[in-house]
């Protein structure tokens, strides 16, 4: 429940926009349903940024990196899929 009060809270943002500030409020029941939505979402931009409050956040938990599976290499794959759907920005990493 307190994921998802936390998400109405920041409703209005694009999802790659608000992943980075859940993530680094998440307990680790959290982070494991964000890591679901993450390899089932398209996440246009922002990877690199997710990415890094993924690895920090799990590392402040004291968890596995792989705990929920390599997050940082899905967004790295959505990453490459953004650049290859959307050519001429090539920006889609870090934004």
């Amino acid at each position: 429940m307190e994921l998802c009060t936390f998400w109405r809270n920041k409703m209005g943002k694009p999802l790659h926009e608000s992943l980075v500030s859940v993530i680094e409020n998440a307990k680790p029941e959290g982070l494991k349903s964000l890591a679901a939505l993450i390899v089932a979402t398209n996440i246009p931009k922002n990877h690199v940024a997710i990415s890094e409050a993924w690895q920090i956040r799990v590392s402040e938990l004291e968890l596995r990196p792989d705990v929920y599976g390599n997050i940082p290499q899905v967004l790295v794959e959505k990453a490459e899929e953004a650049r290859q759907a959307h050519p001429k920005n090539q920006e889609v990493t870090t934004h």
